[in-house]
């Protein structure tokens, strides 16, 4: 659990992504995109960079199994993961934009990240 939450999320994913996402996609596409519709499709791939963390999120949390079994619950949980995420994913930019750094989305990314799945190991353990 130390490890994921101190090594793998921070350097692994938070970094990873929010270069990605946050600086090199909008880097590149703002020229001719503009900088909103810029942090729009960086958003959106952001989304769409989840679709394998949720595929089998139906079947793994018994709230999701329960209510929304089967290929049309699946494909109803990875479109609300995919939307979600492409959500988060604009708050981010939208961080990044107003702070001018890289620092508050990777913070706040970092601070979710972290504390989900320390919560859910700490959940799961008792």
């Amino acid at each position: 659990m130390l490890f994921a939450t101190l090594v793998r999320i921070p350097i692994g994913t938070v970094l990873l992504e929010e270069l990605a996402f946050r600086a090199v996609l909008p880097g590149l596409l703002a020229p001719r995109l503009g900088r909103w519709r810029a942090a729009a499709a960086a958003s959106i791939l952001f989304g769409l960079w989840h679709v394998l963390p949720a595929w089998h999120l139906n079947t793994v949390n018994p709230v999701a199994s329960a209510s929304l079994a089967g290929a049309a619950g699946q494909g109803i949980v990875i479109s609300l993961g995919v939307v979600g995420t492409a959500l988060a994913g604009l708050f981010f930019c939208w961080l990044r934009f107003r702070s001018r750094t890289m620092l508050a989305p990777a913070l706040v990314h970092l601070a979710t990240n972290s504390l989900g799945y320390f919560v859910a190991w700490w959940v799961l353990r008792r």
